[in-house]
């Protein structure tokens, strides 16, 4: 077994229960899931105001639950916010990818959290969007 200690997991916990939770993972020592590698490895080439992602202090963000019991109920919005505040000093951007699959992850993510999408990037045949956001 491997233990990697890293940024951290934000829960949520409302009226006693788990409403849902947040990966944060930094990039050095860069996380050893595969398609995170292959996320890194498109920095240079990914572009986000004018500079490449290399340019900027960068965290990981993701995976998210979020119950089920407590969807649409304005966790991830809560969530997403404790993000930010709890990053805010350290970071300029968080970075995440979203299988494109996964389209109600993807409207999640841009449409309702205001990500930005960049250029996506493959692995082993699939898709990936990288969405970003400013802390």
């Amino acid at each position: 077994m491997r233990l990697i200690q890293n940024l951290g997991v934000l829960v949520a916990i409302e009226d006693d229960k788990l409403a849902g939770f947040v990966c944060l993972a930094t990039i050095n020592p860069l996380p050893g899931h595969p398609v995170v590698k292959a996320m890194y490895e498109s920095f240079p080439n990914q572009i986000f105001n004018h500079e490449p992602l290399t340019e900027y202090r960068v965290f990981i963000y993701g995976p998210v639950l979020i119950n089920s019991d407590w969807r649409g109920k304005g966790i991830l919005k809560k969530l997403f916010a404790a993000v930010k505040d709890f990053t805010k000093k350290d970071y300029e951007l968080g970075t995440a990818f979203i299988n494109d699959k996964n389209l109600h992850s993807l409207a999640v993510h841009t449409q309702g959290l205001g990500m930005a999408a960049l250029t996506p990037f493959n692995y082993h045949g699939e898709t990936f969007q990288l969405v970003v956001f400013q802390v």
